[in-house]
């Protein structure tokens, strides 16, 4: 803006003189008038404000580090380990196992017990019969044939009974006994004990004691009454 002030100040001077220069004829000249010179108006000079210059921060340089070495680390080299072989079912055939062969061997011989009594005494069965109480009976040997000379003893708890003594054949209206002792003429009710003794003096039993029972009722034939008692004695 300085610089055009000064160069306005400049073109006005020039105007005026030309203007004096160009004065008509027969006029007088007007007296030039001094024309004060401008002032030079000094321009302005810049001073530069100062500004802080920054100082640098300080910059740690970095100390020399040492680089490790870079070292070849060995790759796991592959081992081998041995498996233990797995084992494995296989099915064999079936083999043919030979069956045993039975073998007879002979059992020991059993030692047969001996019979506690020459005769083994057993009850048969009892009948109706309102004519007489009565025990009859068939003696027999090891091969079942009638055994004669045996002596059987009848007797009751408050008796002491007889001994009756067996035939080597049948007898009776049926032959159906070789032995028989009569207790009762009718019916009798009691109970009695059958043996075989050793002798009509010597009573020891050669057998077992059978027990049998009779009555004094239902005695007519098919009745229910026992008069009639049955008792065999086989030979051991």
């Amino acid at each position: 803006m300085i610089k055009h002030a000064r160069w306005g100040a400049l073109l006005g001077s020039a105007l005026v003189l030309m203007l004096a220069a160009c004065t008509l004829p027969g006029l007088p000249a007007p007296e030039p008038t001094a024309t004060p010179r401008p002032t030079r108006t000094s321009l302005p000079t810049f001073t530069p404000t100062a500004t802080d210059t920054p100082t640098p921060a300080f910059t740690a340089t970095p100390s020399r580090t040492s680089t490790p070495t870079v070292t070849n680390t060995p790759l796991p080299t592959s081992t081998f380990t041995r498996v233990p072989p797995t084992s494995t079912f296989t099915r064999l055939p079936p083999t043919n196992t030979p069956r045993p062969t039975s073998t007879f061997t002979p059992a020991p011989p059993t030692n047969t017990p001996v019979p506690a009594f020459p005769y083994t005494a057993s009850f048969v069965k009892s009948e109706p019969n309102c004519g007489v109480t009565i025990i009859i009976g068939l003696v027999k040997d090891r091969a079942g044939n009638l055994l004669g000379g045996v002596n059987i003893r009848v007797w009751a708890s408050s008796w002491d009974g007889a001994v009756a003594t067996s035939s080597g054949s049948l007898f009776g209206a049926f032959q159906e006994k070789n032995w028989d002792f009569t207790l009762a003429s009718g019916a009798k009710k009691g109970t009695w004990f059958v043996a075989a003794v050793a002798d009509k003096t010597n009573l020891t039993p050669i057998s077992n004691v059978v027990t049998v029972n009779t009555d004094d009722t239902n005695c007519q034939p098919g009745g229910s009454g026992a008069q009639s008692v049955q008792v065999d004695l086989t030979q051991n």
